[in-house]
């Protein structure tokens, strides 16, 4: 059986580029590692939902208000401001938009002190022909808002006396008036007629989030 031994010194020379190529190996790995991090900073990698329930707003029937108001009260909201938003991890948002909105009569709207023709009709949609939803906000004291859902005209909901209606969503990112100074207002603008007495509706929106982590 032949032997060969290997001089100290050349086996000290291959050990130490060895160890020079794992020290490589491993510098190459952080340099990757700190690459794909940055990559991800500012990038959506999650989603969650948020459910914020609408205030209810009051319509005046047609014996006070002989037309329908184009704009109804805005309603402030803020979906930070939720208990399951305050729940979830996240360092900082990407984005915020309306997955849903809809709106419904509530019961109060059938009380005796609202119903004032005392004819027992359930409150309904249908004196409504067109209904718009905005979010608004100030921005360096501008107000600005855009577009977030609708129920367009012959929209088979205005017609079928229903106590709830479901917005079709434009899919918008709101995150800006989210994150806006003075906060947020989501307005409604209708066209159709006033209701025969008031109408009281209130209604819930789902947000979409999107967060990122640094």
């Amino acid at each position: 059986m032949l032997r060969f031994a290997i001089p100290l010194t050349v086996l000290a020379q291959r050990m130490a580029r060895l160890s020079l190529l794992t020290r490589y190996q491993n510098a190459l790995l952080l340099i990757a590692l700190a690459l794909a991090l940055s990559a991800c900073d500012g990038t959506t990698l999650g989603h969650f939902d948020v459910d914020e329930a609408l205030p209810e707003t009051r319509i005046e029937g047609n014996a006070v208000a002989a037309i329908l108001p184009a704009v109804l009260p805005a309603m402030q909201l803020d979906v930070t401001d939720s208990e399951s938003f305050q729940q979830e991890d996240f360092d900082f948002l990407t984005s915020v938009q309306l997955d849903a909105l809809t709106l419904l009569i509530t019961e109060s709207s059938s009380d005796d002190s609202t119903d004032t023709l005392e004819d027992g009709t359930t409150d309904n949609f249908d004196f409504l022909t067109r209904v718009d939803i905005y979010i608004s906000a100030q921005f360096d004291e501008e107000s600005q808002r855009v577009l977030i859902g609708s129920v367009p005209e012959e929209d088979p909901q205005l017609t079928a006396a229903t106590q709830q209606l479901s917005f079709t969503m434009t899919g918008v990112d709101i995150l800006r008036f989210v994150e806006a100074e003075g906060g947020y207002e989501v307005e409604i603008q209708a066209v159709g007629d006033a209701p025969p007495d008031a109408v009281i509706f209130g209604g819930d929106v789902r947000y979409r989030v999107g967060i990122g982590f640094r």
